[in-house]
């Protein structure tokens, strides 16, 4: 009886990740709703930030105001082994972030907080946004922006490193940006190979 030591390599899925046309739909969708202006700006700057970033949901709602140098446009963030990560982001995610902050009239340190009529119940505390908030959210416009595929953060977080990939930057790179330990969970969002 011949005992095999290698197994044939699994064919591994290809992230979904969104089109220039369809991530500019998303991104454009709040200003198309009835929402109050503080909301409109609050979900167009978590969109730009998490296609801008590449942060994981969890990240991104852990935020604080504090983090944040719009100047230097980055922040710093710690993974689960503690070690931190200096995170550019764009000038858009810039305009969206210094937009969304000066109409806040909280004093929170959360960088983004619940506006919703939920909050009007609750103590007068302001609330950090919630993942399922922000997953909600995604849809509702996906919706209004008459998008076909479901998005969630991760598809945003693919599509960040994808077009990263698409615009020349190495593996490498991406994957330290990702914060990923191992390189081969990177190569997934590698069209080219």
């Amino acid at each position: 009886m011949k005992v095999f030591t290698k197994f044939p390599p699994k064919h591994k899925p290809r992230a979904n990740i969104l089109t220039e046309s369809e991530l500019t739909q998303l991104l454009e969708a709040p200003f198309k709703t009835k929402e109050k202006e503080i909301i409109k700006l609050r979900d167009r700057a978590v969109f730009e930030m998490l296609f801008s970033t590449g942060l994981k949901i969890s990240e991104l709602t852990n935020l604080k105001c504090s983090q944040i140098n719009l100047n230097s446009e980055s922040f710093d963030v710690l993974n689960k082994k503690h070690i931190k990560r200096i995170i550019p982001f764009s000038h858009q995610t810039r305009y969206y972030l210094k937009q969304y902050l000066e109409k806040r009239t909280d004093t929170h340190d959360s960088l983004f907080i619940s506006h919703d009529r939920a909050q009007n119940s609750r103590p007068h505390t302001p609330a950090s946004i919630t993942p399922r908030s922000i997953q909600r959210n995604l849809e509702h416009y996906r919706k209004i922006s008459g998008l076909k595929n479901k998005i969630t953060p991760s598809v945003l977080r693919h599509s960040f490193a994808a077009n990263l990939i698409k615009h020349g930057v190495d593996i490498k790179t991406v994957s330290t940006v990702l914060g990923h330990s191992n390189i081969s969970v990177t190569k997934l969002y590698d069209y080219n190979n």
